[in-house]
């Protein structure tokens, strides 16, 4: 974490940080956070779902506390000389990992208690979400149960073994598999020094940088077409891949330098979800934000109302009743399939009508030797 702080602080970012909750509350309670309330363990659904239930509570006011912190002292510091560029908040946690923690019942019973979903928790609260594998995960030598950046050496909530700590780390990982923005960063091949390299690397192409280290973290590769069903297909019958998850994206362009983008999961509990994109010269995303259906709309509405308008001054009339200026925005549609592999987050992007698979990678090797059998033989 120390490292990612000082890489933001670098680049004119306020920073803003939060440590792992079930630890200090282990530390509040003097340790009878377990004792107390988990005497059965997980399998003991509504004592366990009472004590994810507050430690969930607790989380999340914290984080809506230092949420509101960053946006205050963003807006005092922007009216400054040489103001940020802007604020992160760096979890250790998101309030989704402790899904892994509970059987489906107990989370059932803490989204009842809490009166929300998964998908809102997920959604909603965070934008980005980089995971790194459990070192019990092909670094077994470097596997301890302290946190990862604890300093002042006190106790820690984790007790699990090495086997413990890799089944954790796989319901973890499928519990943020339907993420809007999901890295994963895993032990093949990197040494501890390397693996926190690449968390900065990934964290670079969040905030925008095309150059330096940052510039080639994402691999596109040109394979032969596959229409989207067949890839859910082959995903399902390849035992290596643990989830698949589909969705269909829409992109609306209202100029060359903004577009509105909605993505609709296909069949799975995620939410639809928003977004306001600013383009590049090439047609590249520099800048995103998620906005709200009603927002997303009130653009729509919007640019197609001075569409309208500039026709109607130019003597353009309606087509068939309709404005010729609503026809006139360009609209891309897209189905996209991700899917986990190993340590890779790969994600193919089926362009139907130019019959073309575009598949995206996130890692430092040939994006080739990461691709599954099936997927490379058809190149």
């Amino acid at each position: 974490m120390s490292d990612l702080i000082q890489m933001l602080k670098e680049r004119n970012y306020l920073v803003f940080t939060m440590p792992e909750v079930a630890t200090e509350m282990f530390k509040w309670s003097d340790g009878k956070m377990w004792d107390d309330f988990s005497v059965a363990g997980p399998e003991d659904d509504r004592t366990w779902a009472s004590l994810q239930t507050s430690l969930t509570r607790v989380q999340m006011t914290i984080e809506d506390s230092i949420a509101h912190l960053a946006q205050r002292s963003l807006a005092k510091r922007r009216k400054e000389p040489n103001p940020p560029d802007g604020a992160v908040i760096l979890l250790d946690r998101g309030v989704i990992d402790n899904v892994a923690y509970c059987t489906p019942e107990a989370w059932t019973m803490v989204l009842e208690e809490l009166g929300t979903t998964s998908a809102r928790l997920r959604d909603g609260r965070y934008d980005h979400v980089i995971h790194l594998v459990t070192a019990a995960l092909g670094a077994e030598s470097y596997y301890t149960l302290e946190q990862a950046g604890q300093e002042d050496g006190g106790e820690s909530a984790r007790s699990e073994s090495p086997a413990q700590a890799r089944k954790l780390d796989r319901r973890t990982l499928e519990a943020w598999q339907e993420s809007k923005s999901h890295f994963i960063v895993g032990n093949s091949g990197f040494s501890w020094p390397e693996k926190r390299e690449q968390a900065k690397r990934i964290l670079g192409t969040i905030l925008g940088e095309t150059h330096g280290s940052s510039a080639n973290i994402i691999q596109t590769v040109e394979c032969a077409y596959m229409p989207p069903h067949a890839i859910v297909s082959q995903c399902a019958s390849d035992d290596s891949i643990p989830w698949t998850v589909s969705e269909q994206v829409t992109m609306t362009y209202l100029s060359s330098t903004s577009r509105l983008q909605k993505m609709t999961p296909r069949g799975a509990t995620g939410s639809v979800l928003y977004f306001y994109q600013d383009l590049d010269a090439d047609g590249h995303v520099v800048k995103q934000y998620m906005i709200d259906f009603w927002t997303y709309k009130e653009k729509l509405r919007t640019v197609e109302s001075c569409r309208s308008d500039a026709l109607a001054k130019a003597g353009v009339g309606s087509i068939g009743g309709e404005s010729a200026g609503v026809r006139q925005l360009h609209e891309v549609s897209e189905e996209r399939v991700i899917f986990a592999l190993g340590d890779h987050r790969i994600r193919c992007r089926c362009l139907e009508d130019e019959r073309r698979l575009e598949v995206e990678i996130c890692t430092s090797i040939p994006a080739e030797q990461v691709l599954p059998s099936w997927l490379r033989s058809a190149r």
